[in-house]
C-alpha cells in the first residue's frame, strides 16, 4: 500500500522507517518479494504532490512531521513525488506492471463485477482516486492469487500489506 511503500523509503520519519524496514527485511530474509503495483506508485505520487501544493502551515501527515523534524529533506520528497518508482527500485522493491484491464484469462477470479461491488463497500475514503487504488489492488491481488486460500502466505503466493484496518476487515468479510 502507498503508506506502507513511504514509510520504507523514509518519507513518514525515521523510526517508522526503522520499524518497517525490520518488518519487510525480515519477509524477504524468509523469501518473500516485495512488489509494489504501478496504481499504488500513482497513489504516492498523488498524495505527496498534494501535501507539496499547500502552504507549510497548511499542510499535514506523517511525511510533513518528518520535513518539519528535518528526518526527510523537501528534495527527496520531490523525487519521490515525482518518481516513486525508481525510489522504490533503488532499495530493492519492484514494480509489478499490472492493470486491472490486462490479463482477460486472469478475470475468472475477481470479475469487474466483483470489482465494482466491492467499490462500492469502500466507505473509508472520500477520495475517489483512493478508492479507486483499494478496489484495484484487491481487484489485482485476488487475480493473482487464482484462487488460493490458506492463512499460509507461500500458499497464497501473494498477500497485501497495509495499514489500513478497515481495509483488511472488509475485504477479509468481502472474501
Amino acid at each position: 500500500d502507498a503508506p506502507l511503500a513511504l514509510d520504507y523509503l523514509g518519507l513518514s520519519g525515521t523510526a517508522i522507517q526503522q520499524d518497517s524496514q525490520t518488518i519487510f527485511n525480515s519477509l524477504r530474509d524468509i523469501g518473500c518479494k516485495l512488489v509494489v503495483f504501478p496504481v499504488t506508485c500513482e497513489e504516492m505520487s498523488t498524495n505527496l504532490n498534494s501535501m507539496l501544493a499547500k502552504q507549510a502551515g497548511q499542510r499535514f501527515g506523517p511525511t510533513h512531521q518528518a520535513m518539519l523534524k528535518r528526518e526527510v529533506m523537501i528534495e527527496f520528497v520531490r523525487t519521490v513525488a515525482q518518481k516513486p518508482e525508481e525510489a522504490l527500485e533503488k532499495v530493492g522493491i519492484n514494480i509489478r506492471p499490472i492493470e486491472v484491464t490486462m490479463y482477460p484469462n486472469s478475470h475468472k477470479y475477481f470479475t469487474p463485477e466483483q470489482h465494482d461491488d466491492f467499490y462500492s463497500r469502500i466507505s473509508w475514503g472520500a477520495d475517489v482516486s483512493a478508492r479507486d487504488h483499494d478496489a484495484d489492488c484487491m481487484t489485482l491481488l485476488m487475480r493473482l492469487r487464482e484462487s488460493r486460500q490458506s492463512s499460509d502466505i507461500f500458499k497464497t503466493r501473494f498477500v497485501f500489506a497495509t495499514r489500513n484496518p478497515t481495509f483488511v476487515r472488509v475485504s477479509k468479510e468481502y472474501c
